[in-house]
């Protein structure tokens, strides 16, 4: 059997992020050893191929993915289309993320997959599994960095159901990463937390792309919203409900330094399909 594509971009993503690591303002916690990496791929389905791609990771792909967080290969699996943007020059349908613990644990998160296919599916399956390139073209591969999250079901459990994905954009220059991460950490995380308390939210994160690295790549940090229900997308009332959070601070600089520390650049409406973790 051919090594899976996923398997030589992994290996490649092992031996060149550390040399783009070096070129990032996020080296010096970079290579955290508990720190949650996700390496996503970018699918767009081919005409036609819309219920047998999702039968194929299904039937084919989750059973593998599985038993890969069985074996402690990775934390967890996902597979999400894209609800929003839609419309046929719409780049990609889904995003398939496979979710692992630890840098050193990036470079091995493929290793025996093969073997692992051959044990949980038989020989038809096997030969379904060899048709995937057919169904979908693979827009790419990234693996992003979680810089720090909160979820409702830390432990496993129905993840989410919706995701707002927000690309931003962070000033280039010395100090501007950690302006921009203290802003995040003390003054939206908090907020997060309540309405996932509330029940009005299943978690948040803050990610940033590892590789492949460019500063002046738009949209190269993400913060990621994830919802239960569809009512609660709407989000309420931002502003007011920070100041509610901090009533100590001021409304100004409230706004400033959230406006003054990133650019939004834009967003991504997710809906969960399946996932194994």
């Amino acid at each position: 059997m051919k090594k899976s594509l996923f398997h030589r971009i992994a290996t490649l993503v092992s031996l060149c992020l550390f040399t783009a690591g070096l070129m990032t303002p996020y080296t010096a916690t970079c290579q955290d050893d508990d720190r949650i990496y996700i390496q996503a791929g970018f699918m767009k389905v081919k005409p036609g191929m819309y219920d047998e791609y999702v039968k194929l990771e299904r039937e084919i792909w989750k059973p593998i993915h599985q038993e890969r967080v069985k074996q402690g290969k990775i934390t967890a699996w996902q597979l999400s289309e894209v609800m929003f943007p839609a419309g046929t020059d719409r780049e990609y349908d889904f995003v398939v993320v496979n979710l692992v613990r630890g840098w050193k644990n990036i470079e091995t998160m493929w290793d025996g997959t093969d073997e692992i296919a051959k044990k949980v599916l038989n020989k038809e399956q096997l030969a379904r599994m060899e048709k995937t390139d057919q169904t979908r073209d693979m827009i790419r591969v990234e693996l992003w960095a979680v810089e720090d999250m909160v979820f409702r079901n830390p432990n496993g459990g129905a993840p989410w159901k919706y995701m707002t994905v927000g690309f931003k954009d962070v000033p280039w220059g010395f100090g501007k990463w950690a302006e921009y991460t203290s802003m995040e950490k003390e003054l939206a995380k908090p907020l997060h937390q309540q309405k996932i308390n509330a029940g009005k939210m299943a978690g948040w994160s803050l990610e940033w792309l590892a590789w492949p690295y460019d500063a002046t790549k738009p949209g190269s940090v993400i913060t990621i919203d994830f919802f239960d229900k569809w009512e609660d997308l709407q989000g309420g009332d931002f502003w007011g409900d920070l100041k509610k959070l901090h009533p100590d601070m001021d409304n100004d600089y409230l706004r400033r330094r959230v406006m003054e520390s990133h650019k939004f650049h834009r967003n991504e409406l997710r809906v969960l399909v399946d996932y194994a973790n």
